[in-house]
């Protein structure tokens, strides 16, 4: 009895002083930062590689990463003051409508049209398609974690800013939105057909993937 009170102690004793050390870092540098980092760089290896996958697959792997992301972007800390830094963005217009394309080409005849509904704004919805709701998602994921690997502290911060933000008004509803259309299509009665069309065959894209950079967030620490 004595032994388990004791390391029962150890366990609990350790566990907060781990909370302590968390609590004390900077909101970029927490664990939840580095978590929400990796399932977005996963997100957006997903969205630039979705030429790679089947139909099914984009689609299982999606179904599975889309919920955890909103997860984690939900648990994101509190970023600190904004001192309203400027911060470099990454995703240019070309890049939106290059993964926009990619990812309507491969969902091909199971593409559909979605009413979002935007928390702000409630009265109104806006109608997209899953591929424009992957492209908004992606463009933010992917200035975000591209910044926390090469921008400043303070510039990763302001970005925290914007980007929770987004997500409470934006691109979370998307989430849920593409969530549940994954889902039906997955798990519905008509089953998904896959789909290789003769322009998909000989497709030869302006972007080729040296093109997209994947990151490492232990660089974020190496500064």
């Amino acid at each position: 009895m004595l032994t388990n009170f004791f390391f029962t102690n150890i366990h609990q004793n350790t566990f907060v002083n781990m909370q302590n050390r968390q609590s004390e870092l900077h909101p970029v540098f927490r664990k939840e930062s580095i978590d929400f980092v990796t399932v977005a760089n996963e997100f957006c290896l997903l969205a630039e590689r979705a030429g790679d996958f089947s139909k099914i697959e984009l689609l299982t792997r999606a179904h599975k990463l889309l919920p955890l992301l909103y997860f984690k972007t939900a648990v994101l800390p509190q970023p600190a003051e904004s001192i309203g830094e400027d911060y470099e963005k990454f995703v240019g217009e070309a890049d939106w409508h290059f993964i926009e394309e990619k990812i309507s080409k491969k969902l091909g005849a199971s593409q559909r049209y979605m009413n979002i509904t935007l928390p702000e704004h409630p009265q109104d919805s806006e109608e997209i398609s899953m591929s424009e709701a992957f492209a908004d998602i992606y463009q933010d994921l992917k200035d975000f974690v591209m910044l926390y690997e090469t921008g400043s502290e303070d510039a990763v911060n302001e970005a925290m800013f914007e980007l929770t933000d987004n997500f409470r008004q934006i691109w979370g509803p998307r989430i849920l939105a593409v969530s549940a259309e994954i889902h039906t299509l997955l798990f519905g009665i008509e089953p998904v057909e896959e789909e290789i069309s003769p322009a998909e065959q000989t497709e030869n894209d302006d972007f080729e993937d040296d093109d997209f950079h994947e990151i490492d967030v232990r660089n974020f620490f190496k500064r």
